[in-house]
């Protein structure tokens, strides 16, 4: 036995709480950049048009919600709550739920809080949200593993790599043969690409040449 259990959920859950706060209320001393691009991109987005089109440099899902608080006539400080509480309760909910040791594992997973919830928000949503995705797709519910997907992405497109994941669906085989075929694949038409390259490069310098002779 590592420790005493028997307070075991009561504390994990008493920091949780403390890190909930930092994660929402934080400000000046983590990540000061990240936080007040933030807080500046989500006093640019005011209509439906700016959720639509990308008004800032920020995904979706961000800019929707920077409307939601701007139309509630909420402070700049509602953004940086919105993805403190989607990056850190999916996690915690797991934490929660499955871990034998809560509170070591929060521990373990403190140098993450730090790095990203305290300092990339978006990135940290989108792992969170990922996160549920993982779960969903694993127990077979296909379609809620697809809307998980999406939503991270919709904080941030480096969330399509989770696309991978659909991989596991297929055999061994299938994919040792896909990837061997992708890859000669990309092998001919990088040595077809040079070729087209090498053509055009060399019928551009003999264009040149000619219009050069003519001139004299």
């Amino acid at each position: 036995v590592l420790y005493q259990r028997k307070y075991d959920l009561l504390i994990s859950d008493f920091i949780f709480f403390i890190l909930l706060i930092l994660v929402c209320f934080r400000g000046g001393g983590f990540g000061l950049a990240d936080y007040d691009n933030y807080k500046d991109y989500y006093g640019l987005v005011v209509s439906w048009q700016d959720v639509l089109l990308q008004s800032v440099p920020a995904e979706m899902g961000f800019r929707f919600f920077s409307f939601l608080g701007n139309s509630l006539g909420f402070s700049s400080q509602f953004i940086i709550m919105v993805m403190g509480v989607f990056s850190i309760l999916p996690v915690y909910y797991f934490i929660r739920k499955y871990a034998c040791y809560k509170i070591l594992a929060i521990f373990f997973w403190l140098p993450y809080f730090y790095t990203f919830n305290m300092q990339t928000s978006r990135t940290s949503v989108a792992v969170a949200f990922g996160l549920i995705f993982i779960y969903y797709f694993f127990k077979k519910r296909y379609i809620w593993s697809i809307f998980w997907l999406l939503m991270a992405v919709s904080f941030h497109t480096a969330a399509l790599i989770l696309i991978l994941v659909f991989l596991t669906l297929f055999p061994v085989n299938v994919l040792f043969y896909f990837t061997l075929s992708t890859f000669l694949f990309l092998i001919e038409f990088l040595k077809n690409l040079s070729v087209v390259r090498r053509f055009f490069s060399r019928s551009s310098f003999l264009s040149v040449t000619k219009l050069f002779s003519l001139s004299f």
